[in-house]
C-alpha cells in the first residue's frame, strides 16, 4: 500500500511545535547557539527547481513492490546490497522506478533529493545536505567510501545531480532563514548543523 508524507501539512506542524517548545521551555530563541534536526531513515523528498516539495514518502510507503522484483531478478538488488548494505523492498532505487512510471510529471520535475530526516533543516535553512547515516539508507550509498555510489545510480537510472552533498553530523549546514524565523519562532541566523 503507498503512503505520501505531508510536507503541506506537516511543515506547518512542525513550527508549531517548535514555537511551542520555546514557549514551554520559558527561553528566548536567541539563547539557542544552534539548532539540529533528525528524524525516520529510508524517508525521501523530491523537490523541484525552486525547493518545493513535490512528492515525499515515509519508509512504511510499500508501492514500489513490483519495481522491487525487477531489481532482484536483473540482478541489480545483489549490486546494491554489495555496495549499499540495504535490500530495495523500501528504498529508494525502487521508489524512484516507481515514480518514473507511476508519477512521470514528477520524475521530470525533480531537480533536488533529499531524506526526510533533512527535510526539516532544509526547510529552516534552504539547503540541501545529508550525512552518511541518513544517506545509506537510500540504498543508493556507498557505504565503504560514505558517498553516493555512481555505479548503483547507473543501474537505477538515476541523474546524480539531484543527489544532495554528504556532510559529517555536527557540520552547520546553513542558518535559519527570515522566512523560517517568521514561521517557527526561531531566530533568523541561527546555525542549523547535521544531525
Amino acid at each position: 500500500s503507498g503512503l505520501d508524507f505531508d510536507t503541506a501539512a506537516n511543515g506547518p506542524l512542525i513550527d508549531r511545535v517548535i514555537a511551542g517548545a520555546l514557549a514551554k521551555a520559558g527561553i528566548s530563541a536567541s539563547d539557542l547557539k544552534a539548532v539540529s534536526t533528525t528524524s525516520m531513515r529510508e524517508g525521501i523528498v523530491l523537490y523541484d527547481a525552486e525547493g518545493t516539495p513535490l512528492w515525499a514518502c515515509p519508509n512504511v510507503d510499500a508501492r514500489a513492490q513490483a519495481e522491487a522484483q525487477e531489481l532482484t531478478d536483473a540482478g541489480i538488488a545483489d549490486r546494491v546490497f554489495a555496495i549499499a548494505g540495504d535490500w530495495v523492498s523500501i528504498t529508494s532505487p525502487a521508489r524512484l522506478l516507481w515514480i518514473r512510471k507511476h508519477r512521470p510529471e514528477v520524475a521530470e520535475r525533480a531537480r533536488h533529493l533529499g531524506l526526510i530526516s533533512d527535510w526539516l533543516a532544509t526547510r529552516l535553512t534552504g539547503e540541501y545536505f545529508t550525512e552518511p547515516s541518513a544517506g545509506s539508507s537510500t540504498a543508493l550509498f556507498d557505504v565503504a567510501n560514505r558517498c553516493w555510489s555512481e555505479e548503483l545510480l547507473g543501474l537505477i537510472g538515476i541523474d546524480a545531480s539531484i543527489f544532495p552533498p554528504v556532510v559529517e553530523a555536527g557540520t552547520v549546514i546553513g542558518h535559519v532563514t527570515p522566512e523560517a524565523a517568521a514561521r517557527s519562532g526561531l531566530a533568523a541566523g541561527t546555525p542549523v548543523v547535521a544531525g
